[in-house]
């Protein structure tokens, strides 16, 4: 789903979105485009949009490496595992 959100005419002082509400909608896979100087008249500036859409990156970025490192602590014990690990094999017989 994309969600653009547009400058209003020139009587118009409101902004279909601030800020705020973007960093949520990103989070839930929702596209948000937003056209420069949407919210200039709502007191929105774009620097605010463009903060909301770094912060809900870099918290992503953050999880991802976190999951990254955790999936290779992981995978580390199980190699670590593996090499210690003693095969055993009996020959079949077959019952008489």
């Amino acid at each position: 789903m994309t969600i653009g959100v547009l400058k209003e005419p020139g009587f118009e002082t409101r902004v279909s979105l601030i800020a705020e509400t973007i960093g949520p909608l990103i989070k839930k896979g929702i596209q948000v485009l937003v056209e420069s100087d949407a919210g200039s008249k709502a007191w929105c500036a774009n620097a605010d949009y463009e903060k909301a859409e770094m912060d809900q990156l870099r918290n992503a970025l953050r999880r991802s490496y976190t999951e990254r490192f955790l999936m290779m602590t992981r995978l580390m014990e199980m190699n670590t595992m593996f090499k210690q690990a003693k095969i055993i094999r009996t020959p079949y017989t077959s019952p008489k």
